[in-house]
């Protein structure tokens, strides 16, 4: 589970978005995630098309080790080193 660590009242993105994931599917909305950069590099600004007003904060390494995992996460493994 990812939880946002604070919400970003007034917030307006100056940049495009450093990351976006689209989720979409047979019967299901689609839904846009977009993760802004901050001035801090540990922290990152959510939005989302679910609730597109609303901005919070999260750390970047949970986004990036929960979220937006890399490719090979996904790749099977075989018993060879």
């Amino acid at each position: 589970m990812v939880n946002g660590e604070s919400f970003r009242d007034k917030y307006t993105p100056s940049t495009s978005p450093a990351y976006q994931l689209l989720i979409e599917g047979n019967n299901l909305l689609k839904i846009s995630v977009k993760c802004y950069e901050t001035e801090s590099k540990d922290d990152i600004v959510i939005n989302s098309s679910i609730n597109p007003d609303v901005y919070f904060t999260m750390k970047r390494a949970d986004l990036l080790n929960k979220i937006l995992k890399s490719q090979k996460s996904f790749l099977k493994r075989t018993g060879k080193k």
